[in-house]
């Protein structure tokens, strides 16, 4: 983005000649035209990119230095740019910055209240301010057009309907990726999406290694996942794979995937039957989980690459690789966890490592493993805690669950299963955590309070 300093005092006093230029029906301010209702051609698509281009032009527009009241005004004018089609510019190659200025102070005039004096004669610097956020949401609007529109065409020459030449595909997923940075790219990442590797891809691995804000970081990872994702087929003959296991036997023999709970895999959404051998393989997992030397993700150390600074975000995103990639917890070595690594330095969850290091990175093992014991231990306790007999598995339950809450690994779950069990064994194991002044608070009001964790 340009700074403001760097644009012309020319410019400082006019609309960008660029947004004036913009071709019918894209410079339509008033909002009849449904950009879905046009032609989806390859003619149409070069006309709406010239018009997305010409978004790109800098305008003035600082947040630096406003007040919190100041902002609050902004936000109260939020979309009010329409008026400007009353005030006589019902297209782009109507509007004029004077025309946009006399707008907003008959905006201030009606409906900008008593109170503190925000705006005054004087106050030309922040007037322009205002007219410069106007444009942008001007922009963005017309932004929002486009990229529907082009994400149409891209799906309409995909199928039989299409006529005409190709659409130039790099040029589209270029325009697109500019438009986020320029932050009017909300529909950039379905647009992305469609366009399909390579060109998607590429941007798509730009825009998540790039710096963004953590919305737009989130979606475009989301997007492409989408089109990485189909990499990795739903195979159980996936289940084992060469190489050195990072996790004991009693997880690695389990015949189910290890982020989807304890579920029925012939009834979908319905747990396991609750039966003598189904107990057993359920006991049998969770004491593999506890020969797992993992901390809580709340101790691992500084340099885990996670770059969001959000643990639980980043453990969702972590999951939804883990759980295409490895599915099973026998897939749980060394090589298979190097090809997640790679997923997720594309995606930007993880960072490359210093140095370009070769191989799967210690930290990366460590949150996978962390991922995966989570998951089993918390899916264990779920079932447990549906269970219609839970005399059947009582004691070793209540025991399997004390420690989990000592260890901070699926906690939240394993108190909800003592919370819901009601028994002699659980209260007892409720009153233990609710003195022991080593763990969480909110674990320890829960169990004051009878609350659920969730």
């Amino acid at each position: 983005m340009t700074d403001s300093a760097e644009i012309k005092d020319a410019d400082r006093t006019a609309i960008p000649r660029e947004l004036r230029e913009i071709h019918s029906p894209w410079n339509d301010l008033r909002g009849r035209a449904d950009s879905t209702e046009f032609p989806h051609t390859a003619d149409g698509a070069q006309t709406a990119l010239a018009a997305l281009r010409a978004l790109f032009v800098p305008t003035r527009f600082r947040l630096r230095g406003w007040s919190e009241e100041q902002l609050e005004l902004l936000d109260a004018m939020h979309g009010e740019w329409r008026l400007l089609v009353v005030s006589g510019m019902p297209t782009t190659a109507d509007l004029t910055w004077d025309g946009v200025v006399d707008a907003i102070t008959a905006w201030f005039a009606e409906f900008g209240g008593e109170g503190p004096v925000l705006l005054g004669p004087d106050d030309c610097d922040l007037l322009n301010d205002i007219t410069g956020a106007w444009v942008r949401w001007i922009k963005a609007s017309l932004a929002h057009r486009t990229l529907t529109y082009l994400l149409r065409c891209v799906e309409c020459e995909d199928t039989e309907a299409w006529s005409g030449p190709a659409l130039d595909r790099a040029a589209l997923a270029s325009a697109a990726e500019r438009s986020v940075h320029e932050g009017i790219g909300v529909q950039s990442f379905a647009l992305l999406r469609a366009i399909g590797g390579p060109q998607g891809e590429a941007s798509l691995a730009r825009l998540c290694a790039g710096p963004l804000d953590v919305y737009d970081r989130t979606a475009a990872r989301e997007a492409l996942w989408g089109l990485r994702r189909r990499s990795y087929p739903d195979s159980s003959s996936l289940r084992v794979r060469p190489g050195e296991s990072l996790v004991p036997s009693a997880l690695s023999e389990a015949a189910i995937p290890w982020s989807c709970g304890f579920v029925d895999p012939d009834v979908p959404h319905e747990p396991l039957p609750y039966t003598p051998a189904n107990l057993r393989l359920v006991q049998r997992a969770l004491a593999g989980c506890e020969a797992v030397d993992v901390p809580p993700w709340s101790e691992f150390p500084p340099d885990t690459p996670v770059p969001d600074n959000d643990p639980d975000l980043s453990l969702v995103e972590l999951d939804t690789v883990l759980a295409a990639v490895v599915p099973y917890a026998s897939m749980f070595t060394r090589e298979n966890l190097a090809v997640a690594q790679r997923e997720c330095r594309l995606l930007g969850i993880v960072a490359e490592p210093d140095g370009g290091a070769e191989g799967v990175q210690e930290p990366f093992v460590s949150a996978a493993v962390f991922c995966l014991v989570r998951a089993i231990t918390g899916g264990a306790f779920d079932w447990l805690a549906r269970n219609p007999e839970p005399e059947s598995a009582e004691r070793w339950s209540v025991e399997a669950a004390m420690r989990a809450v000592r260890r901070g690994v699926a906690d939240k779950r394993a108190m909800q299963l003592l919370l819901w069990s009601d028994t002699e064994l659980s209260r007892r194991a409720l009153a233990q955590i609710e003195s022991d002044t080593g763990l969480p608070g909110a674990l320890r009001d829960a169990v004051s309070d009878g609350v659920d964790l969730y």
